[in-house]
């Protein structure tokens, strides 16, 4: 029975037994009261408050009335006196509704009208009782308001729309990970019969099958995968001979979404193949430096076999050679020496067949002394002594050479300090012009200067700056002096130097009316060991160091030529 202390017993005229006990009602059903003791069980049925009835007790005696209700006294003070229609309820047919009842998360009981949005209450007085009494239901007690919040600041991350109006679940429910173990609690409408109800369930997307049958109402589902899921129970009742028996009821459907972790969510896929294309590129670019890196150290293997070479074949020069190494303007070490050799091989030449001839006038002229023939040997000694001048000329012309390699290759260590431009360009175009005619007496020109009195003073090393202007006013001075010796009509050589500020720049120029640089071979001016000079009358390093002093100090050197004119143009920054 519902409990061992029974008070009072009383039949109706149907032949159903009412037992009066201290958790309510036990009744035996009029078609089961011949079945012996052990058999009955299955058939009693329970109405306590405990399956849903307002009865706790039934100690005063039962009785029945004339329309066959049962009445009872009970020993509560508010509901002393209970009326029971046994009749009217035994004829409602047996309809299971199964029903979702409540969820509970990671193992713990939740208040969901305490968690309940803002925005999704529409009474704040209604709310306050809603949460009230689920807490009361749900959680045995009243939360305080620090427990509340406790309650609200965990569960913060679960999101659902509202609360279901009659079972008190949550509507559209999305869980975090972390909250990826959930149990929900189920039943049905049926409360006297509780006992012989069995449920199957069914969590769609985490299991495949239906469940055993179970007279459980909990089922618990953990680490459950990101994704969306519906959960389905279904109720029948177990009783023999009852109308609607082993038949299952429609099936109540709760659906939840389970986010995925941060490390699987779209944004952090998102990452993985920008790392994973990172580290491909990166591979990518390691594996293309390695090549290279191997590439460059076979090429340097190779030019290093090349240099020991080379090096065997120009012992004597290796010195020289190491001083015209410059970074930026030559491309490789044999370049390098096949520019040397090239320059240098004319007045060595000229040096050893001019040595060897005049050791062939000494013997003549000792054979000529010994028979006494003084006019001729006099004669062979003014040959001997025309070849050693040639001898002289040309080694200083080697000489030349090496002092313009060494000084190509010679990086300055002079300080910045402002400078003006005008009185620097003024005082190298008379250095120049004085040290031609020095040289030549022949030699003439006219040149005129075309000064900006506003130019500002700036920052530059005077002597490579003046080294600059000396080659490229020699250079003009030469040209003008090329072409005035075609003794062409009319013709006046004249060298112009200017300079001009513009917005944050200033411009030098020298400007000459010579022949002009071919169009052919206006390119490659600036390269070391080029020049259009006849043979023995220049080195070819002239403005390659002009160009490298002009870029060292961040400024730009420039050629504008045509038939009948030439134009230098240096630009320097102010600042």
């Amino acid at each position: 029975m519902a409990d061992d202390s029974a008070f009072d017993l009383l039949e109706d005229n149907k032949g159903n037994i009412f037992i009066g006990t201290n958790l309510g009602f036990t009744v035996i059903p009029e078609h089961v009261v011949h079945l012996p003791f052990p058999e009955l069980h299955p058939y009693l049925e329970y109405y306590n408050t405990a399956f849903g009835y307002p009865v706790r007790d039934v100690n005063k005696g039962i009785f029945l009335d004339s329309q066959e209700k049962i009445w009872a006294g009970s020993g509560s003070s508010k509901t002393a006196l209970i009326s029971f229609d046994y009749q009217s309820l035994a004829k409602k047919k047996l309809k299971l509704t199964a029903k979702i009842k409540n969820i509970s998360l990671n193992d713990k009981a939740i208040s969901w009208s305490s968690l309940l949005p803002a925005d999704h209450r529409h009474d704040e007085t209604d709310y306050a009782n809603a949460y009230v009494v689920d807490e009361i239901r749900t959680l045995g007690k009243v939360l305080s308001g620090e427990e509340r919040e406790s309650l609200q600041e965990e569960m913060k991350a679960v999101r659902f729309s509202g609360i279901s109006r009659f079972e008190n679940f949550p509507e559209n429910l999305v869980l975090q990970y972390v909250h990826n173990n959930i149990t929900i609690d189920f039943g049905t409408d049926e409360l006297a019969r509780a006992h012989l109800i069995e449920y199957t369930y069914i969590l769609e997307g985490y299991s495949k099958n239906w469940s055993p049958t179970t007279n459980k109402t909990t089922a618990t589902f953990g680490n459950i995968r990101e994704g969306d899921y519906t959960f389905k129970v279904m109720a029948r009742y177990t009783g023999p001979s009852e109308e609607g028996a082993k038949v299952w009821s429609e099936a109540a459907v709760y659906s939840f979404r389970v986010l995925p972790p941060w490390y699987r969510s779209w944004w952090a896929y998102f990452i993985y193949v920008f790392l994973l294309l990172a580290l491909i590129r990166w591979i990518h670019q390691y594996q293309k430096a390695r090549t290279i890196r191997i590439e460059r150290e076979r090429i340097q293997q190779k030019e290093l076999e090349q240099a020991k070479e080379i090096e065997k074949a120009y012992t004597e020069l290796k010195s020289t050679q190491a001083q015209l190494i410059h970074a930026e303007k030559m491309a490789s070490l044999g370049e390098l020496t096949a520019g040397i050799a090239h320059e240098i091989q004319n007045p060595l030449n000229f040096v050893n067949n001019f040595s060897e001839l005049s050791k062939e006038l000494i013997g003549e002229m000792n054979d000529e002394l010994a028979v006494g023939n003084w006019q001729l040997a006099k004669e062979i000694a003014g040959d001997v002594e025309q070849n050693l001048e040639k001898i002289n000329h040309h080694g200083k012309r080697a000489a030349d050479i090496v002092k313009g390699m060494l000084q190509h290759s010679r990086t300055s260590s002079g300080q910045k300090e402002p400078t003006d431009i005008n009185a620097l360009a003024d005082e190298y175009l008379r250095l120049a012009y004085h040290g031609l005619r020095a040289k030549d007496k022949s030699f003439n020109a006219d040149f005129k200067t075309e000064f900006d009195e506003t130019l500002p003073k700036i920052n530059v090393i005077p002597q490579d700056i003046g080294r600059v202007l000396l080659n490229l006013i020699n250079n003009a001075f030469y040209a003008v002096d090329n072409r005035a010796k075609q003794n062409e009509n009319g013709y006046k050589p004249e060298v112009t130097l200017a300079t001009k500020k513009l917005e944050d720049k200033i411009e030098i120029s020298v400007k000459d009316n010579g022949p002009g640089i071919p169009s052919t071979i206006v390119d490659k001016i600036f390269q070391p060991f080029f020049t259009t000079k006849p043979t023995g009358q220049g080195t070819g390093l002239g403005l390659s160091l002009s160009y490298d002093i002009v870029k060292a100090h961040g400024g730009t050197l420039d050629v504008d030529s045509q038939p009948g004119q030439t134009t230098f143009t240096i630009k320097l920054t102010i600042k």
